[in-house]
């Protein structure tokens, strides 16, 4: 059951991910595309802000060329959340108490939406410079939860040979009551982000026909009142 919930929780943020990048979504004004050639993966972030500095002159983000607002050293999460990166991006606050990422298809830092680290055992506040996220450290314990594999143990025995002991999985088979109650789980939750998915397309359908049903009204009105007015900008 938690396997399906997160499986559903991924789809509905991969849904969200692909709308944000569409074409009639316009980029952010801290947009940066020369960002993306400063990225880099990192093991960790500065711990500390001493740490943060010398990182930050490690990766000397006034050497590359940019005619961003600004140029400044970051340390986030991808934006798939797999991985850290260190990257030189505009500084943005991050609201309503998120993780930071920095979002290749917008250009631009973003909050991780299905995040929350106020409620981390080191919280972030509500609103926080992006520059900052190395001091929220939860937040990239979120890379931690993908499944991870458990290593096999080799021992030796007394004859010289070595056996692999396979650790056993917990709750690995399930019984067919409970299969059966996983499938109908799996149905309606595939149903119920299909409809969100419609609902969202829709939206976005309808925001673009209204942006350009107004750009039309707005230049029928020029057309108009040139007509009207003349060439010479007195009313005919």
């Amino acid at each position: 059951m938690a396997r399906l919930k997160k499986y559903g929780l991924n789809t509905i943020v991969i849904i969200f991910k692909v709308l944000e990048n569409i074409c009639c979504l316009q980029l952010p004004n801290n947009a940066c595309e020369e960002s993306l050639e400063t990225i880099s993966y990192a093991s960790k972030c500065p711990s500390d802000f001493e740490e943060y500095q010398v990182a930050a002159l490690k990766k000397n983000c006034s050497k590359y060329s940019n005619s961003c607002r600004s140029f400044e050293y970051h340390c986030v999460l991808n934006d798939d959340t797999t991985k850290i990166i260190e990257v030189c991006a505009p500084s943005r606050y991050i609201q309503f108490g998120k993780c930071a990422e920095f979002n290749t298809g917008l250009r631009s830092i973003r909050r991780v939406f299905f995040s929350d680290c106020t409620t981390f055992k080191h919280p972030c506040p509500i609103s926080y410079n992006s520059t900052e996220s190395y001091r929220y450290s939860d937040c990239f314990n979120i890379i931690k939860s993908t499944t991870m594999i458990a290593p096999m143990n080799t021992t030796e025995n007394r004859n010289g040979s070595s056996t692999t002991d396979i650790p056993k999985q917990e709750n690995q088979i399930s019984s067919g009551k409970e299969a059966e109650e996983d499938s109908v789980t799996g149905i309606l939750l595939g149903i119920g982000i299909a409809v969100v998915f419609l609902l969202v397309i829709c939206y976005v359908v309808w925001r673009c026909k209204r942006k350009q049903k107004g750009n039309e009204k707005a230049e029928t009105y020029i057309s108009i009142a040139k007509i009207k007015n003349g060439p010479m900008g007195i009313e005919q």
